[in-house]
C-alpha cells in the first residue's frame, strides 16, 4: 500500500504533504516492520525558490508573471506544468495575458493535476485519446473517468486500471470485458477475493494470454504473495512457462528489480514469494529461453538473501546459460557494469560482492575456470 501511494504521489506532487502524512499514519497504525523510504518525497520541498517551478508548485501567479517577464521561457511547457500541478491561477494567467495554446499534452496533464477548471478548458480544445484515458485512470477521479467513457469514443484498457491500481475503474469495465483477460490482470490488485470472484467465470486457472502469461505469473510479476498462495491452493501450475520460458519464480525474482529504492524493501517483497513458490514445488533449476535459471537472475538482479534461499533449495551453482555463463559470471558482470537495482551504485556493488562470496563458498566457478 505504501509503495502504491508513493507512486501516486510522484504524479501529484502538489498534494505530497498530505500523501506523506497518510503514509506515516499507515506505517504507525499497522506497525509495519518493513523499512519504507518515503523521505524521497520531501526532496521536492527543496525546489529552489525564485524559480518558475516553485511558483507553479505553489500556484503563485504573481511570482510566475515576474519570471515570464524577466526570462525567455517555453510558454507551452510552462502551461503543461501548470496543468500537471493543478495550478489554476498560473494557468489563467498564461491564458489571459499570453494566450498560450492549449495542447493535447495539456489535456493529459490536466487530468493528472485534477483541477476541474483546467480540465474543462483543455477538453474544449482537444479530443481525448488513449493517453488521455491512461491519465484519468492514474488520477483516480471517477467523475472525470465516467465523463470520458460516456461522452467520448474512448476505450478503457484493464491493464491501465491495474497499472495505476484503480480498482473502481477496473470493476466498472468488467461488464464489457473478456473475463479471462480480466482474471489474468486481477492479481495486480493484491486482493485474493477478487481472484476468487473471477473463478466463477473462468474454467481454466492456467489460462494464458498471447504471451503465455498466466494469473499466477501476473501475481508474481506484481509480487502479490497472498494472491499467489490463493492461486496455488486452487491448482495453478507453478512451473508453467510464458513465451520467453520464464516460470513464476523467474518473474518473482526479476519483477521488482527496476522499481524499488532499497535492498531491504526488495527482500521484503520477494523473499516470502520465492519461499512460497519453492515450498510448493517450483523448479529451482528451471531455464528460460536464454538458459537462465532463477539463480542466474538472482545473481544479476537480486540480493544475497534471495540467492541464499535458492541455493538452500538445491539450485545448481555452476549451471550454464545459453552463452555458457555461470551465475558467478553474471554477478561478476553485474559488479563490473554496475547493473543498478536501486539508486545507490555503491550499495549495488557491495551486493554483487556478497553474492560472489556466497557462490564461491558453495563451489561457484566461472566459465573460464570450467575449461
Amino acid at each position: 500500500m505504501i509503495d502504491m501511494i508513493g507512486k501516486i504521489c510522484k504524479k501529484s506532487l502538489h498534494y505530497r504533504h498530505g500523501y506523506i502524512e497518510l503514509m506515516k499514519r499507515i506505517i504507525e497504525g499497522y506497525q509495519c516492520t518493513d523499512i519504507f523510504n518515503i523521505s524521497f518525497l520531501s526532496q521536492y520541498d527543496d525546489i529552489k525558490i525564485n524559480t518558475p517551478e516553485y511558483a507553479i508548485m505553489n500556484d503563485n501567479e504573481d511570482e510566475l508573471l515576474y519570471h515570464l517577464k524577466s526570462k525567455r521561457l517555453d510558454l507551452t511547457k510552462i502551461l503543461e506544468k501548470c496543468c500537471l500541478r493543478g495550478a489554476v491561477n498560473c494557468f489563467k494567467l498564461l491564458q489571459k495575458e499570453f494566450h498560450v495554446k492549449i495542447t493535447k499534452k495539456c489535456l493529459d496533464a490536466s487530468l493528472k493535476g485534477n483541477n476541474q477548471h483546467i480540465i474543462n478548458e483543455c477538453l474544449k480544445e482537444n479530443e481525448p485519446d488513449q493517453y488521455t484515458v491512461e491519465a484519468v485512470i492514474a488520477s483516480h477521479n471517477f467523475a472525470n473517468f465516467y465523463k470520458l467513457i460516456t461522452e467520448y469514443d474512448v476505450r478503457i484498457r484493464a491493464k491501465n486500471c491495474a497499472e495505476y491500481k484503480n480498482l473502481h475503474a477496473f470493476i466498472y469495465i468488467l461488464i464489457e470485458d473478456n473475463f479471462n483477460l480480466d482474471f489474468l490482470i486481477a492479481p495486480s490488485f493484491h486482493i485474493p477475493s477478487l481472484c476468487e470472484y473471477f473463478m466463477q467465470y473462468v474454467t481454466d486457472i492456467d489460462y494464458a494470454d498471447e504471451k503465455g502469461v498466466t494469473a499466477l505469473i501476473y501475481s508474481c510479476f506484481h509480487y502479490s504473495t497472498d494472491v499467489a498462495e490463493f492461486l496455488i491452493s486452487r491448482g495453478a501450475n507453478i512451473n508453467k512457462k510464458d513465451s520467453t520460458g520464464h516460470t513464476p519464480i523467474h518473474f518473482a525474482i526479476i519483477s521488482y528489480w527496476d522499481d524499488h529504492d532499497d535492498l531491504s524493501l526488495y527482500n521484503s517483497k520477494v523473499k516470502d514469494l520465492v519461499e512460497l513458490l519453492l515450498s510448493n514445488g517450483a523448479n529451482v533449476n528451471a531455464k528460460d529461453k536464454d538458459g537462465h535459471t532463477p539463480l542466474h537472475l538472482a545473481s544479476l538482479f537480486g540480493t544475497k538473501e534471495i540467492a541464499e534461499i535458492l541455493v538452500s533449495h538445491g539450485a545448481k551453482i555452476n549451471v550454464l546459460d545459453a552463452t555458457r555463463a555461470t551465475p558467478l559470471d553474471l554477478t561478476i558482470q553485474r559488479e563490473k557494469y554496475k547493473y543498478k537495482i536501486n539508486s545507490k551504485p555503491e550499495t549495488e556493488y557491495q551486493e554483487a560482492k556478497k553474492i560472489q562470496a556466497l557462490l564461491k563458498l558453495h563451489g561457484g566457478i566461472t566459465k573460464h575456470m570450467n575449461k
